[in-house]
């Protein structure tokens, strides 16, 4: 997508806009992580640099809930469901929609019926966590801004 157009619903770059400065960008794919940044003067925007990381995204996320996910079932359920198939594909499902409802809530609620071999799985994740496990993952998005800063001559 267009990174100006997301800096528009904020009313920058309108005629009656007095903004004057920089606006940074992140835009995070599956595996894909671009920033841009925008310079806006006075209803004039621009864009200045662009930079993509591939490699990070919202899958590295949802990887790293599955893995959260794998370790309390083998907590709870006491059995190791790496090798099953069907199970991690339903814990990655389920993690996706943990990542989603913790992007808005605290807490969120994983259920999962018949899970292996006839069990089910419940737990209760947090957004604390959430941002523990992916920690790591949130850092390697802030490296490419030292790109940005070197690139445009900005300071932190």
């Amino acid at each position: 997508t267009n990174p100006i157009l997301s800096v528009l619903p904020y009313g920058i770059g309108s005629q009656t806009d007095s903004f004057s400065g920089h606006i940074l960008v992140y835009e995070i794919g599956m595996r894909t992580l671009s920033l841009t940044l925008i310079r806006c003067d006075k209803g004039m925007i621009r864009i200045i640099h662009c930079e993509e990381c591939h490699g990070v995204g919202g899958a590295n996320l949802d990887e790293a809930l599955l893995e959260l996910l794998k370790k309390e079932c083998q907590r709870t359920l006491r059995h190791d469901i790496s090798s099953n198939q069907r199970a991690v594909f339903k814990l990655l499902a389920a993690a996706e929609n943990a990542k989603h409802s913790l992007s808005t809530q605290q807490t969120t609620n994983v259920y999962i019926e018949s899970l292996h071999e006839g069990m089910d799985f419940q737990c209760t994740l947090t957004r604390g966590k959430f941002e523990g496990v992916c920690l790591p993952i949130f850092k390697s998005c802030l490296e490419p801004l030292q790109g940005v800063y070197k690139s445009t001559g900005l300071t932190q």
